[in-house]
């Protein structure tokens, strides 16, 4: 067993003992499978019901010694969240979260502009960090004026995923930001704000 599903099966005995557990995701996951369409191991708060898909992110996911290895392959049908005639230069910041705690982040180069970008860009992480969410964000650099524009986020809770098969890859959906599930607060799929992950 590697030490990344270690940090699972103690995290799970631990929340056993203080009266939450990973079943808080539970509401979430059934929604996941209600909305369709996801990529492995992802989930959706209710808000994802309403919302159209802002577009795909290509991940690979996969364990590499004491790392723990995101490949960011690519994103297809990117909607622009504006009116804007210009197309943007897409990046991706990753970010590895305990409950709502945001345990590690790494961001990739900007793309060359396009709605479907290709990155091909890998992001390693400390497996020794205790986490249970990955949390992908693609932002937009539509210009001088709009550097930092939200076009979508996907959740992974990566305790649902098998690396039988040494990696995980998939097509995960874009949200919109009221859409990213806190596992942390309780089982009615609470919201964590865009906000707190700077």
């Amino acid at each position: 067993m590697s030490a990344h599903n270690t940090i699972f099966s103690r995290e799970a005995s631990q929340d056993s003992n203080n009266g939450s557990s990973n079943s808080d995701l539970e509401p979430s996951r059934v929604l996941a499978e209600f909305v369709g369409g996801l990529g492995p191991g992802q989930v959706a708060g209710r808000q994802a019901l309403g919302a159209g898909s802002l577009g795909e992110l290509h991940l690979t996911i996969q364990e590499r010694q004491n790392s723990f290895v995101v490949n960011v392959n690519q994103a297809r049908a990117l909607k622009s969240p504006r009116n804007s005639k210009s197309l943007p230069a897409a990046y991706v910041k990753l970010y590895l979260m305990f409950g709502a705690r945001r345990v590690a982040k790494q961001g990739i180069p900007k793309a060359s502009k396009s709605l479907s970008p290709q990155f091909h860009q890998v992001c390693m992480f400390d497996q020794n960090d205790s986490f249970d969410a990955l949390q992908a964000i693609v932002w937009g650099d539509f210009g001088p004026l709009d550097k930092k524009v939200f076009i979508g986020v996907a959740q992974i809770q990566l305790s649902s995923l098998d690396y039988s098969s040494s990696s995980v890859s998939g097509w995960y959906r874009l949200f919109p930001s009221s859409s990213i599930v806190n596992p942390s607060l309780s089982g009615t799929g609470s919201q964590l704000s865009i906000d707190t992950l700077g």
